[in-house]
């Protein structure tokens, strides 16, 4: 099979203050993404999870 990431690029944390995330057990519970990332986005910070992502996957 293919592996492919699923990030959801979110604002809800400037929008609201509330910060959300994807990377606790119970988060992931819920949020069935491999990357949470606010925006704007930061390109090294996605960088950094897409390496991540398919290091896990080696």
């Amino acid at each position: 099979g293919k592996n492919i990431p699923v990030f959801i690029l979110t604002s809800a944390t400037y929008d609201t203050g509330f910060k959300f995330g994807a990377s606790t057990t119970e988060e992931k519970e819920w949020i069935k993404a491999d990357a949470l990332l606010n925006k704007p986005v930061i390109i090294e910070e996605f960088v950094q999870k897409l390496e991540a992502f398919f290091e896990l996957k080696k």
